[in-house]
């Protein structure tokens, strides 16, 4: 967990870890989607995780903390949330509206290659209080490309109407978000309550070269509501875009039209539609990005350390991806086959941060 007042000072404050993944069995692999939320006095993290073996094992789960700081208090495990079906079920969120708690995730059912968009009321917050609803289900073109998916919701409550953004088709650069909404009034378990947007509201950007925004969500900073969201700065992928790990946040501030409906605009670069946040000098500082690696970790992201040894040679990048920490044991720094791979840290270490040379 990171915490500051404003997002820029995100990039620069302390983090800490406040779990970690199971070496063995349930929640093993594949820790994505990971959502913060204080409900009644109390902190919980929605969380998505796969089998340490069977890594497709992929559900929801739920961590809490009594405790008045999030940063320094107990966690425990309240396991993984029953959504009512045993298949492939992923981000899930929540949201407290007129007293009831609700929450939405995806859920690959039958047909087993389309995966939905549920909602449900909760009886509390690790257990459903009614049946699930399919509140989105891929229907447009938009919405299949690669893969038949919505996934990844995000609500927001404004102007009158319950609002729902999700993500659809695959992780490419054909990832685009989708938008539902319904009168705040109205009974959100009720299909008939519900519209959907015919088009994306939010999709790739050539001119900007930002490619397949998507899973989402919402905040405010500095009394404006900002859309935060991740892409890619490149086009071309080899094989299943899901398998590149190089999606980055940003954020973006938007409006709404004339109906009260956010208007996302065109995804841009961070720093080009994000005022006063750090320059990339500032931003490379606070990462710990030596000048001479720069380009080196704009071609991968990956990229976490360099080993060099005097005398020897040795002279190599160090590479870390939390999904997978033996993604390149048999892959070069370029993603490339080699038989040799590549040196890794694992995803229980970290490299120095600072700026400091020391290879």
């Amino acid at each position: 967990i990171r915490r500051a007042k404003t997002l820029n000072g995100l990039l620069t404050a302390d983090s800490e870890v406040v779990w970690k993944k199971h070496p063995t069995g349930e929640m093993g692999s594949h820790i994505w989607a990971p959502e913060l939320h204080y409900i009644d006095g109390v902190w919980y993290i929605y969380f998505t995780a796969g089998d340490a073996k069977d890594v497709w094992e992929i559900r929801p789960y739920l961590l809490m903390c009594e405790d008045e700081n999030p940063m320094t208090g107990k966690w425990i495990e309240k396991g993984r949330i029953d959504v009512g079906a045993e298949s492939f079920s992923l981000d899930m969120t929540t949201f407290i509206h007129k007293g009831e708690q609700y929450v939405l995730w995806a859920q690959k059912t039958e047909p087993a290659d389309v995966s939905d968009v549920y909602i449900a009321k909760m009886k509390n917050p690790w257990t459903l209080a009614t049946k699930p609803m399919i509140l989105t289900t891929p229907e447009y073109d938009w919405e299949v490309q690669g893969f038949k998916v919505n996934e990844g919701p995000a609500v927001l409550v404004r102007n009158g109407k319950v609002i729902v953004t999700y993500s659809a088709s695959d992780t490419g650069w054909r990832y685009c978000m989708g938008m539902l909404w319904a009168d705040e009034n109205s009974d959100l378990l009720d299909i008939k309550s519900w519209h959907k947007s015919d088009k994306p509201v939010f999709k790739t950007s050539e001119e900007n070269k930002q490619y397949g925004p998507g899973h989402n969500c919402f905040t405010t900073d500095n009394g404006k509501d900002v859309l935060i969201y991740h892409s890619r700065n490149y086009k071309e992928i080899k094989g299943d875009p899901l398998h590149d790990n190089n999606r980055h946040a940003r954020a973006k501030v938007f409006e709404y039209d004339e109906n009260g409906l956010p208007v996302a605009g065109i995804a841009a670069f961070l720093a080009d539609i994000y005022k006063d946040f750090p320059t990339e000098k500032e931003c490379n500082k606070a990462l710990g990005i030596l000048p001479k690696y720069k380009e080196l970790y704009e071609v991968n992201p990956d990229l976490i350390d360099w080993l060099s040894i005097d005398g020897t040679s040795i002279d190599y990048p160090v590479m870390q991806t939390m999904e997978d920490e033996c993604y390149y044991l048999q892959l070069d720094y370029y993603g490339e086959p080699n038989q040799n791979g590549s040196l890794i840290l694992d995803t229980d270490s970290s490299a120095g941060t600072g700026t400091k040379d020391c290879d």
